[in-house]
């Protein structure tokens, strides 16, 4: 049973519990770096934080939703489904699930010629400019940090990549099957 006929959406898949976690954690990290006395200033960025998040999060779905053909309230459902590669049984389901997976291998494909360049500058800069400034314990830190944390963006990159390409052969195979997907 799918959102769209009467299932109640996973609580995780709820906007405003992806606010409250981004707002926990940033709250929490501020608060951990620079101590109790900043709550202000951690609540604040927190709220600022939370709401950019929240708004892009809102505007995906919608945007997924309107490129696929379904309500924005189905489209988490179909992206867990496609996280666990479970492939829905209902053929409209099936389609919607089909066009989602070709959209988001089409972004990664698209996005990654300049992603992980950007990303790699990111994690690396910080260590650059220690060293420059003659910091290497800090240096060495945060080169340490920047290689574990790119090694993860690659790794989840590959990941996504492969399972998305699982997803859509499994659709497509599963589309030449059933006559009722055309």
């Amino acid at each position: 049973m799918t959102a769209q006929q009467g299932q109640k959406p996973n609580i995780w898949d709820r906007w405003w519990m992806t606010a409250a976690i981004v707002l926990v954690i940033w709250v929490g990290m501020r608060l951990a770096l620079r101590g109790l006395d900043a709550w202000p200033s951690a609540v604040a960025g927190g709220v600022v934080t939370c709401a950019v998040v929240t708004w892009q999060l809102i505007r995906r779905r919608r945007r997924d939703a309107a490129a696929i053909g379904t309500g924005s309230d189905t489209v988490p459902t179909l992206e867990r489904r496609i996280m666990k590669e479970d492939l829905p049984e209902d053929p409209a389901e099936r389609e919607a699930m089909g066009r989602l997976v070709r959209r988001r291998l089409g972004k990664i494909r698209r996005n990654q010629k300049w992603a992980l360049p950007m990303m790699a500058v990111f994690c690396f800069l910080p260590a650059v400019l220690w060293f420059l400034s003659g910091r290497s314990a800090g240096g060495a830190v945060a080169a340490g940090f920047g290689v574990v944390f790119f090694g993860w963006l690659v790794w989840m990159n590959r990941r996504a990549l492969s399972r998305l390409a699982r997803m859509d052969a499994r659709i497509g195979e599963a589309g030449r099957r059933s006559p009722a997907v055309r």
